[in-house]
């Protein structure tokens, strides 16, 4: 080839280059717009639809809260209503606890089901708790079975023999020792490796309910932080007063009302197992009630008065002081 002719084939090659690389970015500007139109379209329809759509998820679900009110609303307000004797009254009332069991985190056992349909309203008005003086009454004339002694006996010692720990809390909770020390025996057994809240071990955070328990600190507890939570929990360290009536009633309440609300005919053996108060009756592991069950629990009523002979703390509790 001579010069001429490759230097012509080689302006011809730039010239070509060129013009390649200048449709390359003409291409490469159309396609950046195209995109582009393509992108303010998707954010013209798109973004409004998914705004939409959230919208209409948001107004739903908001909706079934509304719904979710009225429903338990209307079945409480149903359970307010004294039970009649007819089919049509024990449907609805069952309807109504199904309606509130299923919305609801925390399910309606079913013994008090069984009540709530057939004998008493639900939340009624009527007193949930003994008064003052049936507390005292029933305190003054108890009397201990004759074969629950030794364990009794055996029992307070071990109270006693734990006061400087239920000492430590009494000082954190203003909660007198003495109760923190029977609520210990009838919740942990008196053991000190276990949380006070349900006798989960104390080398982590409680399991069982109430689950994640102490959210302070972290394992493994002292059995005394344990404690300390677990009655902060349940509000103990508010009490102002802890008379002889407010130490029995707080006993009770801990354990719930359940006996006196819904079977009043039987004292809770956990304020007067082991007494002549307390005879047979009570809920089974499943939560029914048994008119026939025996409980063999020795009650935080009788622990108390053991202790008030043994430690002298009648002045104590009748300043109701610490």
């Amino acid at each position: 080839m001579n010069e001429s002719l490759q230097n012509a084939f080689t302006e011809l090659m730039v010239t070509l280059n060129t013009k390649l690389s200048e449709r390359r970015e003409k291409e490469k500007v159309k396609s950046l717009e195209k995109a582009k139109t393509i992108a303010n379209w998707v954010a013209a329809i798109a973004v409004p639809l998914v705004l939409g759509v959230s919208g209409y998820y948001v107004n739903l679900s908001l909706k079934g809260q509304e719904t979710q009110s009225s429903m338990i609303a209307l079945s409480i307000e149903i359970l307010k209503e004294t039970p009649q004797d007819s089919s049509e009254s024990k449907s609805i009332r069952a309807w109504a606890i199904e309606v509130i069991n299923y919305y609801s985190d925390v399910k309606i056992p079913k013994a008090t089901q069984k009540v709530i349909i057939e004998k008493q309203p639900f939340l009624s008005k009527s007193r949930i708790q003994p008064s003052p003086s049936e507390y005292r009454k029933l305190f003054n004339t108890m009397v201990l079975m004759n074969d629950r002694h030794d364990i009794v006996n055996t029992l307070t010692k071990r109270i006693v023999a734990g006061r400087i720990h239920y000492e430590a809390v009494s000082e954190k909770t203003g909660i007198p020792w003495f109760f923190i020390g029977i609520l210990h025996q009838l919740e942990s057994g008196g053991k000190f490796d276990k949380h006070l809240h349900n006798g989960d071990p104390l080398n982590a955070r409680t399991k069982h309910i109430p689950s994640g328990r102490p959210k302070k600190g972290n394992p493994p507890f002292t059995w005394e932080e344990s404690a300390v939570d677990a009655l902060r929990l349940r509000h103990l360290d508010k009490v102002s007063r802890w008379t002889l009536e407010e130490i029995l009633y707080q006993f009770e309440k801990y354990n719930g009302m359940g006996y006196y609300r819904y079977h009043s005919e039987v004292k809770s053996p956990y304020l007067w197992g082991g007494s002549n108060h307390y005879t047979k009756g009570d809920y089974m592991n499943d939560g029914r009630w048994s008119d026939e069950e025996e409980s063999r629990k020795i009650g935080a009523a009788v622990l108390l008065k053991f202790l008030l002979s043994a430690e002298d703390l009648e002045l104590l509790i009748s300043n109701g002081s610490n």
